[in-house]
């Protein structure tokens, strides 16, 4: 039986190693719901959502949400988080100047002129 620090690691290794882009998004991002039974307290702090989160920034329509697709989040507090990463991502469509992704599990929109491609998939700043 796997220790709980193992257990861990071995769900952050899991996420890591999702095939596909990854998305990185950093800014002032609130948090409007998440499933507390499917939320792991990683090694340094951050949290892994491995069912359910749902991110709100600044502008009215700009939101990130997932279910059914793990999420790691970086923040001072459950609440207010600063940083997302999401991994194993389809690729984008970019219409009306937002940047989307929309699958079953899975709803990013963000402005596209806040997204750029990087080695790993994207990263993106929101104020």
């Amino acid at each position: 039986m796997l220790t709980h620090a193992a257990q861990l690691q071995a769900r952050l290794e899991t996420f890591e190693a999702q095939p596909g882009p990854r998305l990185h998004l950093s800014g002032a991002l609130r948090v409007c719901g998440f499933d507390p039974m499917n939320l792991h307290v990683l090694p340094g702090g951050d949290l892994l959502h491995a069912r359910h989160v749902q991110l709100r920034g600044a502008g009215p329509d700009d939101q990130l949400g997932t279910f059914g697709h793990p999420a790691r989040t970086g923040s001072p507090t459950l609440s207010h988080v600063q940083e997302v990463t999401l991994r194993g991502l389809p690729h984008p469509t970019v219409q009306g100047g937002r940047w989307q992704i929309r699958t079953p599990g899975l709803t990013v929109d963000l402005p596209a002129d806040t997204v750029h491609p990087d080695a790993d998939g994207w990263t993106a700043r929101l104020p």
